[in-house]
C-alpha cells in the first residue's frame, strides 16, 4: 500500500512539473518571416525581373523559439538585403550590377555592410495591425552567380519593442527578439560548387555571427 501511495505522489509531482512548464511564458522570440522570389528558378536570363516579396500575418506571427503564434501589430523586421556576386573573391556587388526598383510607399537606403558590397535597407515598409508588406524588383543586367541574402535586424531595437501579451512585459532586458527570413521555396544550394562555397565563406569570415542569421537564395544569371 505504501508503495502505491509513493508512486501516486511521484506521478502527481511529475504531472505538476509538466503542467508548469507548459504554462511558462518564454520571454525569448525568434520570428519566422516569410519571403518569396518570384518567379522562382535557379537560373535566369539577362533582362529577367525578380520580385522580392514579404507578407506577414501580424495576428499570428510564428515564433519558432516556443512554437507559438503571436499577435504583433505593425510588425517591422528591420529588413535589409545583400546581393554579392560570388564567382570570384573578392566578391562583386550585385546591387551595383543590376537595376533595383523599389515600390511606391517604401523607403530605403543603401548601407555598406563591408568594403565588398552594399546592403539595401528598408527604413519604411507597409505595415498595419493585421499585415506587413515589403516588395521590390531586381532587373538582371549581368551574367554571374549571385546570392540574395535577407536579414532581419529587429534585435537591434528589442528593448523598445512591445506587443500584446509579450512575456515579461516591455522595456529593457525583458527578453530577446530576433527574426529569420524563411523562403517559401528551395534556396538552390545545389548550384554551389566548392569554389563558390569557399568564396561565401571568405565573404562572411569577419562577420560570422551576421552570416548565421542571414537567409540565402542562390541564383545564376545567363545570356
Amino acid at each position: 500500500m505504501k508503495s502505491i501511495k509513493l508512486l501516486t505522489l511521484i506521478s502527481l509531482s511529475l504531472q505538476g512539473c509538466f503542467l508548469s512548464n507548459k504554462t511558462e511564458c518564454i520571454k525569448n522570440y525568434t520570428f519566422q518571416i516569410p519571403i518569396s522570389v518570384i518567379p522562382y528558378q535557379s537560373k535566369y536570363k539577362v533582362g529577367d525581373t525578380l520580385t522580392i516579396s514579404m507578407v506577414t500575418d501580424n495576428t499570428a506571427l510564428y515564433d519558432s523559439n516556443d512554437d507559438r503564434n503571436v499577435d504583433f501589430p505593425n510588425f517591422d523586421p528591420n529588413a535589409w538585403f545583400l546581393l554579392p556576386k560570388i564567382d570570384s573573391f573578392p566578391v562583386g556587388d550585385g546591387f551595383t550590377e543590376h537595376e533595383v526598383i523599389v515600390k511606391m510607399g517604401y523607403e530605403t537606403e543603401y548601407i555598406f555592410a563591408n568594403t565588398l558590397s552594399r546592403g539595401l535597407f528598408f527604413t519604411e515598409i507597409d505595415t498595419s495591425d493585421t499585415v506587413s508588406m515589403l516588395e521590390y524588383n531586381i532587373v538582371l543586367k549581368e551574367v554571374g552567380t549571385y546570392t540574395l541574402y535577407g536579414i532581419s535586424e529587429i534585435d537591434r531595437n528589442e528593448d523598445d519593442i512591445c506587443f500584446p501579451n509579450k512575456c515579461n512585459g516591455c522595456g529593457f532586458a525583458t527578453g530577446g527578439i530576433s527574426g529569420e527570413f524563411i523562403y517559401d521555396h528551395d534556396i538552390n544550394e545545389d548550384i554551389l560548387n566548392a569554389n563558390l562555397r569557399n568564396n561565401l565563406d571568405q565573404y562572411w569570415s569577419e562577420r560570422e555571427a551576421q552570416g548565421r542569421k542571414s537567409s540565402p537564395f542562390h541564383l545564376k544569371v545567363e545570356n
